[in-house]
């Protein structure tokens, strides 16, 4: 456990220090996110900060790898290391949506391929193994996920809060089934790596993540939840729960964005988090908001029904409702323009 605890250590420091010297190189190359206005910032900012990350998690996986699941950190590396890449050319220069999401979909088909797919035995009418539909199923899940920490990434300390919450919080529910597993040790060195970044990012903001890093959060944390359901230590519903406050403000707002007819595909504002940020006239406020609800509302609700999986999708809808309920309430409000 020491030599964790000096591991630990040594990952929160470097990503601490790393952030800060990414922070100036992107100011001496003008690597600057000028506001406009769909933007939730007033200031021309450094971006690409994610991308220390990228570097000391990874680095993490290659140094302190034993018994941590072989499949599982190739898939972390190789495709983990695509997503960056191109997020990296998207801060630096304009990339197509095409591409990038040609690359997210290459990554995460090589991820799976590296953890063997989503295995299953039986048929579905006379072609399709339920193998080869959970695997197409689940690889959009992903895409969906690593695209999610993208659109969520919109004010200052959120995406990577909500990274290291969740990572946080899946090795501790992971830890009460056959104490630390390397699982569990690999998501507290991607929070600890989070963390360190946070530092720089927490509001008011010095660096922003970038495209390098929103896209590797969003893989990271689906690829854990891949390999702990097929291990059946971290079950589908809890890792919903844990992600609850990302996907539903995500989905509701897309989806309005699809009914009023608007671009859906294109950059915009209009995530309930973004105007509960105006609103309050704090992007602080929303943050620790959205942690406390994290802690205090979907952690012990995640916790339960990991415990208790014959009731986990209903624990699920418990945990929806309400925070359903505020994202519309948000993006009402923030429509009629309510101070």
């Amino acid at each position: 456990m020491g030599v964790d605890l000096v591991a630990a250590g040594l990952i929160f420091s470097i990503a601490l220090l790393l952030t800060g010297v990414i922070r100036a190189y992107a100011i001496k190359r003008s690597l600057l996110d000028h506001p406009n206005h769909r933007s939730s910032h007033t200031l021309p900012t450094p971006r690409g900060g994610g991308l220390a990350i990228v570097v000391v998690f990874l680095s993490s996986l290659l140094l302190w790898q034993q018994g941590l699941n072989g499949a599982l950190c190739w898939a972390m590396i190789v495709g983990g290391s695509l997503i960056a890449a191109v997020g990296w050319l998207d801060d630096c220069r304009h990339v197509s949506v095409v591409l990038r999401l040609a690359v997210h979909v290459l990554a995460v088909a090589m991820g799976l391929y590296w953890l063997g797919g989503v295995p299953s035995s039986p048929l579905v009418g006379w072609l399709i193994p339920v193998g080869v539909l959970l695997t197409a199923m689940t690889g959009l899940w992903l895409v969906w996920l690593l695209n999610l920490f993208n659109f969520m990434d919109g004010i200052d300390g959120l995406a990577a809060m909500e990274a290291s919450f969740v990572a946080l919080a899946a090795a501790l529910l992971l830890s009460g089934h056959g104490g630390w597993s390397h699982e569990a040790k690999m998501l507290i060195f991607f929070a600890l790596s989070c963390l360190g970044f946070l530092v720089w990012n927490w509001p008011r903001a010095k660096v922003f993540m970038g495209d390098v890093g929103s896209g590797f959060l969003g893989y990271v944390l689906g690829m854990a939840a891949v390999v702990t359901v097929q291990a059946g230590t971290l079950i589908l519903p809890a890792w919903l729960i844990l992600l609850a406050a990302f996907w539903i403000d995500a989905t509701i707002t897309l989806l309005g964005r699809m009914v009023n007819g608007e671009r859906w595909w294109a950059a915009h504002c209009s995530h309930a988090y973004q105007g509960a940020a105006r609103r309050y006239g704090s992007h602080k406020k929303v943050t620790v908001a959205v942690l406390c609800l994290n802690c205090l509302w979907l952690l012990p609700l995640a916790y339960w029904a990991n415990e208790s999986p014959a009731i986990a999708w209903w624990l699920l809808l418990v945990a929806a409702l309400p925070l359903s309920f505020l994202v519309l309430r948000e993006r009402h409000l923030d429509a009629k323009g309510v101070a």
